[in-house]
């Protein structure tokens, strides 16, 4: 199996970038990507589908092929190797012969996933525009409102190094301990409003990409804010 394209060693010896676009096969803009266990870049389109990328050549994958949607807006990989794709008409697994679709009928709390997850215990969480969801290995169970998740539209997830979920959305951001949450609509005296991104470093700190610029909240709660 190739793995030229992920050897970062070989990338950082040679300092060559490379360009991909129609012209190598890519069909489109693209608006996610995940490197997996085996070397291949996924790469997520808007509205051409999942791309697999071996370093040579692209395989391209669509609704034709089984998946749930021909945007993608993320991409994660399970304890079994399989692949996941949060698209615009739900979730679906590839396992590396074909792909399984999951929608609301399979527990998810809207069609459109934002973005999916993989967290520190391997399980896979799912960002939807009505709440998360994550799979029991048979179906999704969902979190919204009845279960205090106040985000009516979550955009992002990320984990903390004591298995703290945060959840990124429409109003402010959540942290499932993974028996309640805790929501912030405002950090810092000033209010979140609209969260795309989120991250945690390796110090604990989380990063919150917001309209308003960025937001840094230390383990000990202090807030500092890089406006836009």
């Amino acid at each position: 199996m190739r793995s030229a394209v992920c050897d970062r060693r070989r990338i950082r010896c040679r300092g060559t970038w490379r360009n991909l676009d129609g012209t190598n096969g890519l069909p489109g803009p693209v608006i996610s990507l995940f490197q997996d266990d085996h070397g291949f870049l996924w790469m997520g389109t808007w509205g051409s589908g999942a791309v697999r990328y071996d370093g040579d050549a692209m395989r391209v994958f669509g609704v034709a092929d089984g998946m749930s949607g021909d945007t993608v807006w993320g991409i994660s990989q399970d304890l079994d190797g399989h692949i996941w794709f949060a698209a615009t008409q739900g979730v679906c697994r590839w396992d590396g012969q074909q792909f399984h679709s999951y929608g609301v009928e399979d527990g998810l709390p809207h069609h459109q996933s934002n973005y999916i997850y993989t967290d520190a215990q391997g399980r896979i969480w799912v960002a939807t525009e009505a709440g998360v969801a994550v799979w029991n290995g048979k179906r999704f169970d969902s979190f919204g409102l009845s279960e205090g998740l106040s985000l009516a539209r979550v955009e992002h997830i990320t984990e903390d190094s004591q298995g703290g979920l945060w959840l990124a959305g429409d109003g402010g951001a959540a942290r499932y301990d993974g028996e309640q949450f805790e929501v912030w609509t405002s950090m810092g005296g000033e209010e979140l409003g609209f969260i795309e991104t989120a991250v945690v470093d390796h110090q604990d700190r989380l990063y919150l990409g917001t309209e308003k610029g960025l937001f840094v909240r230390a383990p000990d709660g202090d807030v500092s804010r890089i406006r836009a």
